[in-house]
């Protein structure tokens, strides 16, 4: 074979191989995207009587394995009570 021919085999060769490669393996995706969009914002309504609120209050912790919902309910400007609850995904079983 002659040196032109060789080095178009070669090229041809490298194409072929990066093509077969497979793509990298992606993360998969967070079992918190549903939940996403809270996080960083507070939320709040208005109970139907018009005289109390409620708050909630999204966070991330422990490094984004957990949504964090701190909520506290005004009346007449004052807090009147608070709580707070975390999200945690249970893993599926067979």
């Amino acid at each position: 074979m002659n040196p032109m021919m060789q080095g178009w085999t070669a090229a041809a060769a490298i194409v072929l191989a990066g093509m077969s490669m497979s793509a990298p393996a992606q993360a998969p995706p967070s079992p918190y995207q549903p939940l996403a969009f809270l996080v960083g914002h507070c939320w709040k309504g208005t109970f139907p009587e018009g005289k109390a609120t409620d708050e909630h209050c999204f966070s991330w912790i422990y490094g984004g394995k957990f949504v964090r919902d701190e909520h506290v309910v005004h009346r007449g400007g004052r807090p009147i009570a608070a709580a707070g609850s975390l999200q945690a995904r249970m893993p599926t079983t067979s």
